[in-house]
């Protein structure tokens, strides 16, 4: 599925009329992830809310900056460190490595 931010991002540039609760219901993302995902794009000031509506819009600077918005990198970085971890089954440093 991927970081929070970067699905609620996905899905709010993919349809700009989205509240909080069709969100929530549309990916099944749990209330505490899908607020951690707001946090960051809020702090990140690419998403305004109406906290009347619940709506969630992205910012203009959020959808010129799609390119570096849209790709998940922490979900590909520990993509990569599980797929290097299952090639290693050896992992224990000896006494002697630790000096």
């Amino acid at each position: 599925m991927g970081t929070p931010d970067v699905v609620l991002y996905n899905i709010l540039f993919s349809d700009q009329t989205k509240n909080v609760d069709s969100i929530q219901s549309e990916i099944q993302m749990e209330a505490s992830n899908l607020k951690i995902g707001m946090g960051k794009l809020a702090k990140n000031k690419l998403i305004s809310v109406d906290k009347k509506t619940k709506a969630i819009k992205l910012t203009e600077a959020a959808i010129a900056e799609y390119a570096q918005w849209s790709k998940d990198q922490a979900k590909d970085d520990l993509q990569l460190v599980k797929s290097n971890a299952l090639k290693y089954t050896d992992t224990q440093l000896a006494e002697d490595q630790l000096e």
